[in-house]
């Protein structure tokens, strides 16, 4: 494998032909699977519990996070949002190349939104 050319390794992992991007891949991914197949899985943060045990004669604070049942989301889907976010930034004035700094916890949103931007030709 350390001996393929770029023309084939971008073919066996990246799609082949007309694929110079992340999102020309995801899009190959959404014209191959549509919304046959899930694209991501995510669970949200349902209630966290907070307390303290003691251990060893000492307090110590104790945090429990209860998640809500697994979430899917299509490569279709996850097309649309990105592709709506990426247009809502170009409607506010961004253009190609424009910076864009993300702040997010870590949820999937996150990495739509990085898609998005890249769609519009956006930096993130």
């Amino acid at each position: 494998m350390k001996d393929m050319t770029l023309a084939q390794l971008n073919a066996t992992f990246y799609g082949g032909d007309g694929v110079n991007s992340l999102v020309d891949m995801l899009g190959k991914r959404v014209e191959q699977f549509g919304s046959k197949r899930n694209a991501m899985a995510y669970r949200v943060i349902d209630r966290l519990e907070k307390g303290e045990i003691e251990e060893g004669g000492k307090k110590k604070p104790w945090e429990f996070i209860h998640l809500k049942p697994t979430e899917y989301l299509t490569f279709t889907q996850m097309w649309e949002k990105m592709i709506n976010f990426g247009k809502g930034l170009v409607e506010l004035g961004f253009t190609a190349g424009s910076r864009v700094g993300l702040y997010e916890e870590t949820r999937y949103e996150w990495l739509v939104s990085l898609y998005g931007l890249w769609s519009q030709s956006l930096t993130g």
